[in-house]
Order: structure tokens, then C-alpha cells, then sequence
């Protein structure tokens, strides 16, 4: 569906969720993903991190506060520990959020449109429902991390 509809020109309607981040360190970097979608691209001092067509699934659960503290405590650490990779740490936290999340993204594509049906539910409950489960979000960065070189204590 990404490939037809960047062929069919509505590619860049795609809902995808879109996360930036500051470093104190200033390099650059390079990350693709097949699976989720993703792209991340370390510029400078700034990181990029795209989740391709998750359909605002992702933002649905990381969001203001939550992503301000987390913005916060990556920085706070990046502070102490001179080697702390801030950007691979994101990623990692996101990419795996994007994995556990309890439910797919949905669209209805056509040559001309994409409508986006992923944050729609018939549940009654759905906060519970389609809780995510924060000991697999940890199991899942910490294999994310590894596979990404970093060690973890």
C-alpha cells in the first residue's frame, strides 16, 4: 500500500507519526527499518524519527507529558554519562512502543486518498482494551538496544 500510493501521488498523505529530539552531541546517523516502517536520522544536534503509516497509533500513546518527560530524561542523561547514545535510546523506546502496540493501523486507500481508520474502535472499554503492556515494551527495547550494539546493566 506505501509503495502505490507514494506511485499514486497521495504517498506523502500518509498517516505516519513523526518524533524530534535534541542531543548535546552533534554527529550524524542513519537508521531504516523494514519492520515497523521507520526512519531515523540523526542531523547535528537533532533526530528525526518517522514511524511510516502507523496511522497516529503511536502518538495515540506517546504524547505530551509523557513525551516531554521522556525528552527530559534522555537529556538529563545524555548530561551524566558523556557515551549515553540518546538517539538509539529513542529509537529503541519508540520502535518498540510501535511493536507492542495492541492493534493495527487501518486504512481505506483508493488512487486518490487515503482515510485513516486506525484510531476507531468498536469496544466499549477502549483504554483498557488496547493497553499496552509495559514489561513487553521493556523486553522488547532491551532487545532492540542489543541488536542495536548498545549494552545494557
Amino acid at each position: 500500500m506505501i509503495q502505490s500510493a507514494y506511485k499514486d501521488g497521495v504517498g506523502f498523505c500518509l498517516p505516519s507519526t513523526l518524533y524530534v529530539f535534541e542531543s548535546e552531541k552533534d554527529f550524524f546517523d542513519l537508521r531504516t527499518f523494514v519492520y515497523p516502517q521507520m526512519i531515523m536520522i540523526r542531523i547535528k544536534k537533532l533526530i528525526f524519527i518517522l514511524l511510516i503509516g502507523d496511522g497516529f497509533l503511536t502518538k495515540n500513546y506517546l504524547n505530551e507529558d509523557l513525551l516531554s518527560n521522556f525528552r527530559k530524561k534522555l537529556l538529563l542523561e545524555e548530561k551524566v554519562n558523556e557515551k549515553f547514545p540518546l538517539h538509539l535510546y529513542a529509537l529503541s523506546e519508540i520502535m518498540a512502543l510501535r511493536m507492542c502496540i495492541p492493534k493495527t493501523p487501518s486504512f481505506v486507500y483508493s488512487n486518490k486518498e487515503i482515510m485513516n481508520m486506525s484510531l476507531l474502535t468498536g469496544v466499549s472499554n477502549p483504554e483498557e482494551y488496547y493497553k499496552v503492556d509495559e514489561e513487553l515494551i521493556e523486553k522488547t527495547r532491551n532487545e532492540i538496544l542489543v541488536d542495536l550494539g548498545v549494552k545494557i546493566k
